[in-house]
């Protein structure tokens, strides 16, 4: 079951700078919370509002029939040094991307060109620490990564903007193989058909 959640409040902007040294034009810009992994809204404490997405949320296919013997070695599991193509979303900082809980049609994340409408843009990747359980508690550890540098964004764009902090993660089990690495992305929306972006971020 889904539902349209309202509007969630922006964090409040950071304390104002000092004296400037010479003409400079203010641009502060708001941000609110929100972090990718599934289907799943929740309000939290602070006032913000998250969005929690699994990777994968497509029905998972039937267990296929088993191989027949082998006499030969098994190989040994690929290591995510190895792998060239990562089984989850990561982007590079300056990407810009739709994703399927914001644009209705898509299956999975495409990257768009920043002068095109888009979802978001990536802003920095950061490295998973810690012990994990759940894949919330991962969304939730990244979100909190983020916050700086998400902020920081923001505070650089045109007075009056209002962005969304979106975090791209890997599943519990993929971390637990040694998949540590997490996206975070700006957002100008945090529902399916919302508002696009239309420009690179400075």
């Amino acid at each position: 079951m889904s539902h349209t959640p309202p509007q969630p409040p922006p964090i409040p902007p950071g304390p104002p700078p000092g004296p400037p040294t010479g003409p400079r034009r203010s641009r502060r810009a708001r941000i609110g919370a929100l972090t990718a992994g599934a289907v799943v809204l929740l309000a939290a404490a602070g006032g913000g509002l998250y969005l929690l997405l699994r990777p994968h949320d497509a029905a998972p296919a039937a267990a296929p029939s088993p191989p027949p013997p082998s006499t030969a070695p098994a190989s040994p599991p690929p290591t995510p040094s190895d792998t060239p193509d990562l089984p989850y979303v990561l982007l590079t900082p300056g990407t810009c991307f739709d994703h399927p809980n914001l644009t209705k049609g898509l299956r999975k994340v495409v990257e768009r060109p920043c002068d095109k409408p888009h979802d978001g843009e990536a802003v920095a990747n950061v490295t998973i620490k810690g012990k994990y359980a759940h894949d919330s508690e991962i969304a939730n550890a990244v979100r909190k990564q983020c916050t700086t540098a998400g902020k920081a964004t923001a505070d650089r764009q045109a007075e009056g903007s209002h962005y969304y902090s979106y975090v791209l993660t890997p599943s519990v089990a993929l971390y637990h193989q040694g998949y540590d690495k997490a996206t975070c992305t700006l957002t100008a929306s945090y529902t399916v058909g919302g508002k696009k972006l239309t420009s690179k971020l400075r």
